[in-house]
């Protein structure tokens, strides 16, 4: 097999008249050998069985094969035929081939020895006969034995005197074919009986059947006394068959549910040696049809439908006028059926948002009582082990909070009454202010947090940055979750599918050349991964990665369908790649629209050509540092450790090419940014202008080490283009002349004109809520600031308080009993039209899905607030309303 030879057994071997050679293996097919190369045939080329058996050439140029199970098999011109029992072979089992001189094929098998027409063969390979007829010889015509395989090859073989000898179990047998009794005598055939329908015919010629007869067997046999056992038969039933049925030696044939009509059934039969009967047995009868099916039944039909038509005709005008009054009915029953559809969808539609908003209602109370609480006894004085606790309890029940808000997220989806906003935003400014947030929690972890946006990326843009954001932090947080050490990357850029203009010069592209762009997002970390047959999967609701009860991480499996269903509404798509122990990256694509003016966020001033050197072990930071340098037209350097920087800057200044600026990062092996600073310090003439230091940790004492050492800023990770480019400037131009003192950051989200506080006041403040939990709650928190607090359990007091009392504002409870909060604030701006006078009102309700900060400004309150109420939102809201109250008379924001 190791030159090509299919099988090792091998069961014959045959060379044909082009020396080619072709060997017949056991389980390997028929293997040609031609020019030193091996062919192989096997059951995919037509080959009947891959067990070849013997091989025998003709004068004619084919090649006969012999198999084990597949029957004889012709290879002509290329071309493969096979032939088996149901054409007509005597067995598929061919042990040895030999040809006579008449013409016929001679085949050994297991059961004797059998022979057939070479013409009937070929006629067969041409489609001019369907079957095949084989004359076999076994004990009953003088052979010892039947099976005739022998165990040896040639198991067959033609002497010079035209005789043939086969090996067979008993011993050897010979056929003469030239002095072979040949049985010229056909037998006779006869019907012997039909049965219709299991009841046995008179053999009368013709016979009428009645109708309904649905099954037939007709019963024939051939008379023979030599070898009974050997005679074939074959039948056809005219005006049903279509050509001749070989029934080999079965003496019946059934037909069942024949149509009605005129039949003749026909009989042959031929002998032991293949001659067929010239006469034939048959038998004629015609099967009456049932009384629908005769020419008398299709009359009358006529004659009906005549008469149908003549009675339809004459209704015509009437119906097609009662149709019209029908078809005024159904229009009128159809406007009421649609209409009492809409009216159902309607009422489903607000069922599902009254159980959303009752949802966040119930929830959001207690959880108000909690939260508040907590935050109250967290001021008293306490132990370190009760701060502890309660230090807990705060952050597990903000825990529950977001998956309390994740569900509700969730189901707002579900329902379909989640809906984006179109504001104009800042894109920098709102990354700038999430990720000072989650910075925290990455240092924490001693994690690397970098968020880098491509120039090209506008400033200014048209979207819902408070999904955005939810989105990102959402990612972001799962990266640094997810992630022992190492680094959470976030890049943003603008997706190839977006159309913008050709320009050379980027930052004219980004700036007012697009009006809608496809922003791609990726959040890259080397946490511990994702399994390939999981990364589908967590984009479904309630599924996590890790589901087991052993896991690690906890979660409700929420966050990333929401996400998924966001990105999904903001026209763009979500995906991860992921390697298990390697880390994730998460990308998602959004389409915004571009502000007609936006400006690129960072403008190079005056930093051209300026030598700067980066030091940072951290390849991500040191890549997009180089790249926000380069775009500002400085000429940046980078290094990995500080040895490196301490060469970079010797041969920078044997050069008379000294550094202007070096930005070193705090935390780097070996040698630190603060070491780094202090060998740098010690050698004056490798001090640059201006040491940054970029630290990915606040840690205490750094602000006195940047005093001691010189160094301009310290500045925390993650660093952003914008801060990045404001500090370089200031300190460039010497504004900051307390040297290592933090740069002031920027906000995100730019903070408005600064009024007047609460503080400056003591209100009388009426509070109307039904829970006495938020009632004490309330009560502590504007107590503390100074402000006289009367309590109301429900809108009905809260009027009759109103009626008889002074108050500067009003804490409004939505959901009470007997009148709720819409109602007594209605009834409120009703007496304001008598009075004249004006009292704001506040909305403090647990309902805070989308649509309902709007609906109590449209119900005439001044302001919300949703539950649980952290102090901190609910005070700057009520200094906003008394800030408006004290700067003069406005109209309210309803």
């Amino acid at each position: 097999m190791k030159e090509g030879l299919s099988h090792d057994y091998v069961r014959g071997i045959y060379e044909d008249e082009q020396r080619c050679l072709w060997i017949g293996t056991r389980g390997g097919g028929l293997n040609r050998f031609k020019d030193g190369k091996f062919t192989v045939y096997t059951t995919r080329d037509g080959l009947g069985s891959d067990h070849v058996l013997t091989l025998y050439g003709d004068t004619e140029g084919c090649l006969w094969v012999g198999t084990r199970g597949g029957g004889l098999n012709r290879l002509k011109e290329g071309r493969w035929t096979l032939y088996s029992t149901k054409d007509g072979l005597f067995r598929d089992y061919i042990y040895q081939i030999v040809e006579d001189g008449k013409g016929n094929l001679w085949m050994s098998s297991s059961e004797g020895v059998f022979r057939v027409s070479k013409r009937e063969l070929d006629d067969f390979a041409q489609g001019k006969r369907r079957f095949i007829t084989s004359v076999s010889y076994n004990t009953e015509n003088g052979l010892s034995a039947a099976n005739c395989e022998g165990g040896v090859q040639p198991g067959g073989w033609k002497s010079r005197d035209g005789r043939l000898w086969f090996s067979i179990t008993g011993g050897l047998a010979m056929i003469d074919p030239n002095h072979l009794k040949i049985n010229v005598q056909p037998p006779p055939v006869r019907i012997e009986e039909i049965l219709v329908d299991n009841e046995p015919l008179e053999l009368p010629q013709p016979i009428r059947l009645a109708p309904g007869k649905e099954r037939f067997e007709f019963h024939y046999t051939g008379l023979s006394f030599l070898t009974p056992s050997k005679v074939k038969f074959k039948y056809k039933l005219e005006g049903y068959d279509n050509d001749w049925v070989d029934a080999g030696g079965r003496r019946v044939a059934f037909y069942t549910h024949l149509p009605p009509g005129s039949y003749r059934f026909r009989a042959i039969a031929c002998n032991n040696d293949g001659v067929w009967s010239k006469g034939e047995a048959s038998f004629d009868f015609y099967l009456e049809p049932h009384f629908y099916r005769t020419s008398y039944f299709y009359g009358l039909c006529l004659v009906a439908v005549a008469l149908m038509g003549t009675g339809f005709y004459r209704l015509r005008i009437n119906k097609m006028r009662a149709r019209q009054e029908e078809l005024v009915l159904l229009v009128r029953e159809r406007t009421q059926e649609l209409q009492g559809a809409k009216e159902a969808a309607e009422a489903a539609s607000r069922a599902k948002s009254e159980f959303l908003a009752n949802m966040s209602h119930e929830i959001r109370t207690p959880m108000n009582g909690v939260l508040g609480m907590t935050e109250l006894a967290l001021d008293t004085e306490l132990t370190p082990e009760q701060r502890d606790y309660l230090s807990m309890v705060k952050a597990s029940a903000n825990s529950l909070l977001t998956i309390i808000n994740d569900v509700l997220d969730f189901s707002k989806i579900e329902a379909g009454r989640l809906d984006l906003e179109e504001i104009d935003f800042g894109l920098r400014d709102s990354l700038d202010d999430m990720m000072k947030i989650l910075a925290l929690r990455a240092h924490e972890k001693g994690l690397e947090l970098i968020c880098h946006v491509a120039s090209i990326v506008p400033e200014s843009l048209i979207g819902d940055p408070i999904r955005l954001r939810q989105i990102l932090v959402n990612l972001i947080g799962n990266s640094i979750k997810f992630t022992r050490q190492g680094e959470v990357v976030v890049e943003a850029k603008i997706s190839e599918s977006t159309n913008r203009q050709d320009q050379t010069d980027r930052r004219s592209s980004a700036s007012g050349s697009l009006e809608t762009c496809i922003l791609h997002f990726s959040i890259r970390d080397t946490g511990i991964g994702i399994p390939e047959n999981k990364q589908r999967a967590i984009f479904d609701a309630f599924t996590q990665a890790d589901g087991s009860t052993t896991r690690t991480y906890g979660g409700t499996g929420l966050g990333l369908t929401i996400t998924s269903k966001l990105v999904e509404m903001m026209g763009g798509r979500i995906w991860v790649e992921s390697v298990l122990g390697q880390g994730s990256t998460f990308h998602f694509t959004v389409s915004l629209r571009v502000q007609d003016q936006s400006k690129p966020a960072e403008e190079p001033v005056d930093l051209r050509n300026l030598r700067a050197l980066i030091a940072d072990d951290n390849a991500s930071n040191r890549r997009i540092l180089v790249e926000m340098l380069t775009h500002w037209q400085m000429r940046p350097a980078a290094v990995s450790n500080g040895p490196e920087a301490l060469f970079v800057l010797e041969q920078a200044s044997q050069k008379g090419e000294p550094f202007r600026l070096a930005l070193l990062d705090a935390q780097m092996p070996e040698m630190d940014g603060f070491d780094l600073a202090g060998q740098i310090q010690r050698r004056p003439e490798l001090v640059p202008a201006t040491i940054m230091m970029l630290s990915s940790a606040n840690q205490s004492g750094d602000a006195a080490r940047c005093r001691e050492l010189n160094i301009a800023l310290y500045l925390i990770k993650p660093i952003t283009g914008s801060d990045l480019l404001e500090a370089i400037q200031k300190v460039l131009t010497g504004t900051l002349a307390n040297q290592g003192r933090h740069l002031p950051r920027s906000p995100l989200v730019k903070d408005k004109a600064q009024a007047p506080t609460s503080d400056e006041f003591n209100l009388r403040i009426l509070l109307a809520e039904d829970n006495v939990v938020n009632q004490k709650l309330a009560v502590r928190l504007l107590e503390k600031q100074g402000h006289r607090v009367t309590v109301a359990g429900n809108g009905k007091e809260a009027l009759n308080k109103l009626e008889h009392e002074h108050f500067d504002l009003v804490l409004m409870d939505v959901q009470m009993p007997e009148i709720n909060g819409f109602e007594a604030t209605a009834a409120i701006r009703n007496r304001e039209k008598i009075s004249g006078e004006h009292i704001p009102i506040i909305a403090m309700t647990a309902h805070a899905i989308k649509g309902d900060r709007e609906h109590c400004l449209e119900a005439g309150m001044d302001g919300y607030v949703s539950k649980p109420v952290h102090s901190a939102e609910l005070l700057e809201e009520i200094n906003r309303i008394v800030s408006v109250s004290v700067m003069g008379p406005q109209i309210p924001n309803h």
